[in-house]
């Protein structure tokens, strides 16, 4: 993390943190979530946000609504438990929504380019993958990235104006 930051920094850019709730290598997933694996969730948050990496502007949540679910995982116990460290992060939580629910910045992914409607008036964002999956896992199939004028083109499209 010290390197990511710091690379980050070096460039004049603010170091983002994603964070995946659901945790298929710790066993963290729907109908499983223990208050062990909200205490865990709760340490490796603080190691990423205590002030050692400094000020984080954005943190990334994903797996949360869509996989362990906001009423497994207690989402206001999590977030309460960030602004105490980061009181002026902003926080995204990948689900698919289109109206802020518990976060300050709708996400908006897809492999093909979703990006936000042109009628949105909300603070906003963008992922897509770029391998043919979004998340390594030994049972996820291994993709070749796409190349780097490919990813550079699919970027460019996405801040086209819309007509």
């Amino acid at each position: 993390m010290r390197k990511y930051v710091d690379a980050f920094r070096a460039a004049g850019l603010e170091p983002w943190m994603y964070f995946s709730i659901w945790d298929r290598n710790q066993g963290i997933a729907s109908g499983s979530v223990s208050r062990a694996d909200i205490d865990f969730i709760k340490a490796q948050l603080t190691e990423l946000l205590d002030g050692t990496y400094g000020t984080i502007p954005v943190l990334v949540f994903d797996g949360w609504a869509w996989q362990a679910g906001h009423r497994q995982i207690p989402y206001g116990e999590i977030r309460e438990h960030i602004k105490t460290m980061q009181p002026n992060i902003l926080i995204v939580d990948i689900n698919g929504h289109s109206e802020p629910w518990e976060q300050d910045i709708l996400f908006y992914e897809g492999p093909l380019g979703v990006t936000a409607p042109s009628n949105n008036t909300y603070a906003n964002c963008q992922g897509q993958t770029i391998t043919g999956g979004w998340f390594w896992h030994p049972s996820t199939p291994t993709a070749t990235p796409l190349s780097v004028s490919s990813i550079v083109d699919r970027h460019l499209k996405v801040l086209e104006p819309v007509h």
